[in-house]
């Protein structure tokens, strides 16, 4: 076995994370693999992007950018199923195919094979209802 960020022999690719996780039938690297910050959080009533056309949420979308930057020697798959946890404890999911929308189709962002050193903006997307406060996302604070 390849030891991870290393190139198995007769491949030009280093091998991934060992510490991918299955996340809603994704593999995904913890967050501690990157460095992530948050750039904005906005607002939408409704989404559009070439695969899903143009969505309506069930209360509101809320739109959280991260900047990542993979920080280990080995390639990794950055979070898209980062919890979104609110000012009353509530704890939503972000809706994959708006995030997958927003992030790669729209964005031009990477949500796998993110190589050491390499950065990414993630667009994580959240249907809540209206009047939810944000407070976090996983432990990042909004």
């Amino acid at each position: 076995m390849t030891p991870p960020g290393q190139t198995s022999p007769g491949s030009s690719r280093p091998t991934p994370s060992p510490s991918l996780v299955e996340n809603n039938g994704t593999l995904e690297s913890p967050l501690s693999d990157f460095k992530a910050s948050v750039l904005g959080v906005s607002w939408a009533t409704t989404l559009t992007d070439p695969q899903n056309g143009t969505t309506k949420p069930k209360g509101r979308y809320l739109l959280v950018r991260l900047a990542l930057r993979n920080i280990t020697k080995h390639p990794t798959h950055p979070p898209a199923h980062l919890s979104l946890h609110t000012a009353d404890a509530s704890e939503y999911a972000p809706e994959w195919d708006q995030t997958f929308g927003q992030t790669v189709l729209v964005g031009r962002g990477k949500v796998n094979d993110l190589n050491p050193g390499a950065r990414t903006t993630l667009v994580l997307v959240y249907d809540i209802p209206a009047g939810t406060k944000p407070k976090a996302v996983a432990e990042l604070k909004l």
